[in-house]
């Protein structure tokens, strides 16, 4: 069909999640009609996917909002009623209780005398500089060997342990698969949340994608396809304007595009989804930039076998082998984090788990990988069991796969 006769619109919007949605709430806050929405996916909401699973709702993206001062997600839910109570505890509030490979429960005295330890590694990197090409290992590694140097032999063991937890954990929080692929500079310096609490969950039975439906109006609604996956963003003739393709065969013409979709599928996509290609400064940000793999696990059980006081479960292991460079399927479950409560849900635990690890399990059947995880748990917390060990267990990955479309890991 001649350019001249396709459909044009003002502004095209490519992502149905949080951002796109934003953007185009504010459109219509500006009086700017005349725009539109290409979802690839069915549904909407992006990294915010929340589902009904064992009779409730649960997160397979977003689970917490970040920061509170000048953050919108967090005033948009203020506003509505569905933000936690202030007071109650977020994520930096829950304890661990400890279990090493061998189903022994640390003595918290030894965890808060550990943990004073990587304080205070916090706080002294607070007080030098950060070159920009040093990364979280090369930081902790040393200077946690260098705290404990004048300690005896089984508390720096134990402190060892500690630190391979700890590696875990921030692999998780910075989506890495080695703490060595990340920036102490980029996380520690120019990353900062917005003031006030830092991991706030929703209050009752809310779940994330509420927040995104206190914008989705009718008119906006109206104004999404889905379905609609982009693959090419090219002048138009006139050079005035853009023309977007489909994978479906339609053609829209535009004023304007916003791309709103993740770092992966950027990856994945840009030399064949921008024509002419992206500027050499914007490819170059978006290859140096590491994208690794974080899922999670749930698990529901008929009743809690854990106390009423408990909040998770850290595993702790003993041998020295090192979890990221984990080589076949049997031993994937050396990455998995820990293993803590649901806010909200009573009856239902999560797993973390993240870098090379995360991605064998995605390659595993569910009787498989159900059968690795209950020995897993068995494994580490036998000693802590009671009735009602026996779960309902499920996977939950994105029903497209991540390298498609995505990519939530």
């Amino acid at each position: 069909m001649e350019e001249s006769k396709l459909p044009r619109t003002k502004v095209v919007i490519i992502g149905a999640g949080a951002s796109g949605l934003a953007a185009a709430d504010a459109l219509l806050k500006n009086d700017l009609k005349d725009f539109m929405i290409l979802e690839s996916s069915d549904r909407i909401g992006g990294r915010v996917h929340s589902i009904d699973w064992a009779g409730t709702d649960i997160e397979l993206g977003a689970q917490w909002i970040h920061g509170e001062e000048g953050n919108v997600a967090c005033e948009i839910a203020l506003e509505h009623g569905i933000l936690e109570d202030p007071k109650a505890p977020t994520l930096e509030d829950i304890g661990e209780d400890f279990f090493d490979s061998h189903g022994n429960e640390w003595d918290e005295q030894l965890v808060e005398d550990i943990e004073a330890i990587f304080e205070q590694a916090e706080d002294d990197l607070e007080e030098r500089p950060v070159q920009s090409e040093e990364s979280i290992g090369d930081y902790f590694e040393p200077k946690i060997k260098e705290l404990v140097q004048d300690r005896d032999d089984t508390f720096r063991k134990h402190v060892f342990m500690y630190l391979d937890f700890y590696h875990r954990y921030q692999q998780a929080v910075e989506a890495c698969n080695h703490w060595n692929q990340a920036s102490l500079y980029s996380g520690h310096r120019l990353y900062e949340l917005p003031p006030g609490k830092e991991s706030i969950a929703l209050k009752g039975d809310h779940k994330m994608s509420d927040i995104l439906d206190t914008f989705l109006s009718d008119e906006l609604k109206s104004k999404i396809a889905i379905g609609s996956e982009v693959t090419q963003i090219s002048e138009d003739e006139s050079k005035a304007g853009y023309k977007i393709t489909t994978k479906n065969g339609k053609t829209f013409l535009t004023d304007a595009v916003l791309v709103s979709v993740s770092l992966g599928v950027l990856k994945a996509h840009h030399p064949t989804l921008f024509s002419p290609p992206l500027p050499k400064a914007k490819v170059e940000a978006i290859q140096s930039v590491e994208f690794g793999t974080v899922n999670k696990i749930y698990l529901e059980f008929e009743h809690p076998w854990w106390s009423p006081d408990a909040e998770g479960f850290g595993f702790l292991f003993e041998n020295d082998s090192d979890y990221s460079l984990t080589t076949s399927k049997t031993d994937w479950t050396r990455s998995l984090l820990g293993l803590y409560l649901v806010a909200n849900r009573p009856n239902i635990l999560s797993m973390w788990i993240s870098g090379h690890g995360a991605r064998y399990l995605e390659t595993l059947s569910e009787q498989d990988s159900q059968r690795d995880t209950m020995n897993f748990i068995r494994k580490f917390l036998h000693n802590a069991l009671g009735a009602g060990f026996a779960a309902r267990y499920d996977e939950l990955y994105p029903e497209i796969p991540p390298q498609e479309i995505s990519r939530y890991s």
